[in-house]
């Protein structure tokens, strides 16, 4: 058995069969919940955040090209607050694909922790639409 370093509550409000209680989501699953929380909120969308924490990535769906300032700025925005919220990773890549009012969001990522083994990379993949 897998040992657990990292637990997070499953944000889909899953029931556990077994427990009756809300499923959690373990070790990489609880760090790439994490990530995608970090991308979809909004900057200034948590009130009593100091900064603005979040990618903010809605945005993107109204922009028509790709080497706009505004994909380079989201790209920083995420990458920044990837590596400041998330310690567990280091932000290593994105790709943005846009077909008509939607969106795909491919960043890969490594692993920045003593319990996962140096040098693995992982990713998320998100799709926006307007």
């Amino acid at each position: 058995m897998a040992t657990i370093f990292y637990t997070d509550l499953d944000l889909d409000l899953t029931r556990n069969e077994f427990s009756d209680d809300i499923s959690v989501k373990l070790n990489k699953q609880a760090i790439r919940q994490s990530i995608i929380n970090i991308v979809m909120t909004r900057p200034g969308e948590r009130p009593f955040s100091l900064d603005s924490l979040g990618g903010g990535v809605e945005d993107l769906i109204f922009e028509s090209d790709e080497r706009s300032l505004e994909y380079i700025s989201l790209e920083q925005r995420i990458r920044r607050s990837i590596n400041k919220y998330e310690p567990r990773v280091r932000f290593k890549d994105m790709s943005i694909e846009k077909n008509g009012i939607e969106a795909t969001i491919t960043i890969t990522y490594d692993y920045n922790t003593p319990s996962i083994p140096n040098n693995t990379s992982d990713g998320v993949i998100l799709t926006v639409e307007g």
